[in-house]
Order: C-alpha cells, then structure tokens, then sequence
C-alpha cells in the first residue's frame, strides 16, 4: 500500500512540473543491417521519395529503401539501385543528394562535383568545380549547396545549370562558418547545418542572411562528420563510435541544442560517419548510419548501413500519443522483469524491466502528439490523479 501511495504522489509531482525538452528518442529499434561490399563510404543524402543515397569510395553510388526485399530473401532494406558513377572518378563517391531530376555527388582528393540522372543511367558526368574541392553535398529543392575542402572552414551555395549532357555550378554565396573543418552539411528550415570536424561545435548558418550561429557542443570527442535537424530534434555522428541526440529550443541566433544522451545504437565499436534522417516533414520517423568496418568484428573491412525505427518514449502503444491508454500498459505490468517485457510492455529503456525508469520517461513526454496526428485532450494533473487512482486500484486488486 505505501509503495502505490508513494508511486502516486511521485506521478502527481511530476505532472505538475510538465513535460521536459527531451527529445524523445532513447531507445532506437534496428530494422535492418547490412555489409554492403568492400570499400568505405562517409556520408547518407536523400531523395525526394525518402530514399537514402550514399556513395562507395570503390564503387559509385546506392540508392536504399528501409520496406524493399528486392532479392526476395525475407530481408527488408535491399538497395533500390546502384551505379559506377563514382568508380570512374579520381576521388571515388561520397555524398550523393538529389535536386531536380538529378542526383550529385561529391567526392574525395579534392575531386569536386559530379552528376547522374536520377535513375543512374548517366553515371559519368564532367567533373565540376574542382576549385571548390567539395567532397559532401546537400540541397534544399532549390540550391546545391557543399563544403570545402581546400578552405575547410567554408560552405558553397550555388545554382544549377543543366542540359541533358552537362552542368554548371554558378556560385550564389559563400559562408565562413570559423570552425575547423567542415564535412557533411545538411538543410532544415531555411539554414545549412554543420558540425566541427576539429571540435566539438554544432552550427548552422541562414542561407538568406549568410548569418552563423553556434548551437552547442557535442559531449566528449567526437570529430563530428554529420548534424542534421528534423523538426525540434537534432542529431549528429562523428567519430567517436556513438550518435548524439539533442532537444532544441528557441529559434534563428537564438536556437539552442541541448544534448540529451548519446547510443551506440548496434553498430558496437564502429566510428558513425553517415546519417540521415527520413520522417512526415515534421517528426522523425527513421534514422539510417553509416559506420565503418562490420558491426562488432574486430579489425573488419568494408562498412555496415543501418536503418532504425524511431519510436517516441512513453507511447507504448505507438498511436502517436503519450496519454492515459499507455500509462495503463505500464501500470498493469509495474514490477515484472524478463524477455516477455518490450517495449510494447512499456519497457522503454530496454531493459527488461518495467520500473520507473520507463515511468519517468513517460511522463517526461505526457501529452506529446505526433505532429502529423490531430491534437488529442490531455487531462489536467488533477484529472489525471483520478484516472492514476483507479488504475492503482486495480492493480492493488490484482
């Protein structure tokens, strides 16, 4: 009786403190994970459709999709397609992003920009702007924009000219960021967004303004390689075998990044270069990385892509909100332990056992609605006590 007394009052006082800014994603789901071939690759882009592309420093570009079995083996995440764009190039291929009807890509050695159409069936393009020395690349539907890697602490944006058998980059603006070195940029929002490759700051800059704002810092060492926005959560992936989860608050020169935890995620003891992140325009749904050599064999060559399910603490039921129906999942299993106990369970952290841990992580997002599901009702504390009342009861009962 004192435990379920204690557990109530605990609940009332953290309802009534409210929701924190955490970003909501502890415990990623793995869907699928693969060794592609030999070779190595860095960095993840996107397609308009929501596939990924990513380069092979030995063998040109990938497209993937997280549902296709495309060899009918019962594994979902097959490549979509590939080409030999980059195996003809004298950097290989790094980062491949679409823009039109077209896909470019940056490569290494200072190599520059290079094109394919966007079924790959013109892998070998002119070698563009090697001045720039771009080897990753990103685009807003509207401007190609790549790093620098002659001065690395520069970004390039530019137009797009194309013909059915060339282009032409025309640069628009160039922003120094001031960090070190820059790898892979990616857009959110009407900004560029960056990480220190020689530090530990996150930036990003506004692509109308030209303006650069420091968000905040990576724990530890990480060598960072990707930061990507999506929506009010931010990520990055670095060297440093983790990827970095964030909460952002406030907006322009005032957004900051808080970091909220770091995972391993499975790809043990692999340095993440790559990632991207696929959701409904507002709410990240699906996280792939990159990471070099196969995931927990020591000395491994080639590299390992992953893609992962990302399910919002507290909502046990995945309806897309954090209410009173998930609350009663964990109520009506307080205390249990074992294999049986998943996340459907409400064991939210993974581990086995639902306790308060997974309550806390709860009621730490109670009330959050997925942006692209209507606004639900939540009940005020002093409701939510009678509900909580009657749920303890039952399990008093049990």
């Amino acid at each position: 009786m004192r435990g379920k007394i204690l557990l109530s009052l605990a609940i009332v006082g953290l309802l009534t403190a409210g929701a924190s800014a955490y970003s909501g994603y502890s415990n990623p789901i793995t869907i699928a994970q693969y060794n592609p071939g030999p070779g190595s690759a860095y960095y993840l882009g996107l397609a308009d459709n929501g596939n990924v592309i990513h380069g092979n420093m030995n063998g040109g570009l990938f497209e993937w999709n997280k549902t296709l079995d495309a060899n009918g083996d019962g594994t979902v995440g097959d490549p979509v397609q590939t080409g030999n764009s980059g195996a003809n190039s004298s950097g290989g291929t790094k980062a491949g992003w679409q823009l039109g009807n077209y896909i470019f890509w940056g490569s290494s050695n200072n190599a520059g920009v290079y094109r394919t159409d966007r079924d790959f069936t013109n892998g070998d393009m002119t070698l563009k702007a090697t001045d720039q020395g771009s080897e990753a690349v990103c685009a807003d539907g509207t401007y190609l924009y790549g790093n620098d890697d002659y001065s690395r602490s520069l970004i390039h944006k530019w137009t797009v000219s194309n013909t059915a058998s060339d282009f032409t980059l025309n640069e628009v603006a160039t922003y120094d960021t001031g960090f070190g070195r820059i790898r892979q940029v990616t857009p959110w929002g009407g900004a560029i967004y960056f990480g220190d490759y020689n530090g530990t700051a996150l930036g990003k800059v506004d692509t109308a303004t030209g303006t650069v704002t420091t968000l905040g810092n990576a724990s530890g060492s990480p060598a960072t390689h990707t930061v990507i926005r999506y929506g009010d959560e931010g990520f990055s992936t670095g060297r440093d075998e983790l990827v970095h989860f964030y909460s952002i608050s406030g907006s322009g020169t005032s957004e900051t990044w808080t970091e909220d935890f770091t995972s391993a995620l499975a790809q043990v003891g692999k340095d993440k270069y790559g990632m991207a992140i696929v959701g409904n325009g507002q709410e990240a749904t699906t996280m792939w990385v990159v990471s070099q050599g196969v995931s927990g064999v020591a000395g491994s060559g080639g590299y390992t892509l992953s893609s992962y399910e990302l399910r919002h603490d507290g909502d046990a039921n995945l309806d897309g909100t954090v209410d009173g129906n998930d609350l009663n999942i964990i109520l009506g299993n307080w205390g249990q332990s074992g294999a049986s106990m998943t996340w459907a369970a409400g064991d939210f952290n993974g581990d086995d056992v639902i306790d308060g841990n997974d309550l806390n992580m709860l009621l730490g997002e109670w009330g959050w609605t997925a942006p692209s599901a209507p606004a639900a009702p939540v009940p005020e504390p002093i409701s939510l006590l009678l509900v909580l009342g009657g749920a303890l009861g039952l399990v008093r009962r049990k």
